[in-house]
């Protein structure tokens, strides 16, 4: 089909530069459109793709080249397999982060459930409770966005996190980042099972144990 369009090589470089400006990267487009990673989207969705990114005079070019048979579904891997591999890697990641999620939360409910009530302040229970839920789903949410972004939670630690590559990490610095990401760094920081250390000389336990 090259030999056929000549200028179809220069199309599909355009197509991916385009994707990179508008979501940061060719894996986070397909992770946009198909966050399940099932590794297909249908004609209409790489239809809006082109919209967003502005390259709908291509749409009928990328289409002749990515579903010859008009099937109706492209395949991410013929469009790039390294961008497709690394979208299943971030929605495993999310996966994985949300199913911890879920365990904390049934691990949580369950103690609370066997801690018999105290007669006095009998409500500071499920307070308490509902505190560590929001903590816990403070986290998820947070580990979510990470992964979307730098693709894994390893890469995010390096790069959003501690990109000095500190051996410890002060609740402060901590706190900076979650600012920055949106996150209260409070309800993150419990939800990772770490203590607020009061001497401000002592460093607590790097946070990269909690994700």
């Amino acid at each position: 089909l090259c030999h056929l369009d000549p200028r179809l090589d220069d199309v599909l470089e355009d197509f991916k530069q385009r994707c990179a400006e508008r979501y940061g990267s060719m894996w986070q487009a397909f992770d946009e459109f198909d966050p399940e990673a099932t590794g297909k989207i249908d004609k209409a969705k790489f239809g809006r793709l082109c919209h967003e990114i502005k390259a709908t005079d291509a749409v009928h070019r990328l289409l002749n080249l990515f579903d010859p048979e008009s099937e109706g579904e492209i395949e991410l891997e013929a469009i790039d397999k390294d961008a497709a591999d690394d979208a299943k890697d971030a929605c495993e990641e999310r996966r994985e982060a949300a199913k911890q999620n879920q365990l904390l939360n049934e691990k949580q409910n369950r103690l609370h459930m066997l801690v018999e009530p105290r007669d006095v302040g009998a409500a500071a229970g499920p307070r308490k409770d509902k505190k560590m839920q929001a903590a816990c789903k403070a986290v998820a949410d947070m580990k979510a966005k990470l992964c979307k972004k730098h693709g894994n939670l390893a890469s995010a630690w390096r790069k959003a996190i501690n990109p000095e590559g500190r051996k410890r990490l002060r609740f402060e610095a901590f706190e900076r980042v979650c600012k920055r990401l949106g996150f209260p760094a409070l309800e993150v920081w419990r939800g990772l099972g770490l203590p607020i250390v009061e001497d401000e000389e002592e460093e607590a336990e790097p946070v990269c144990d909690g994700f």
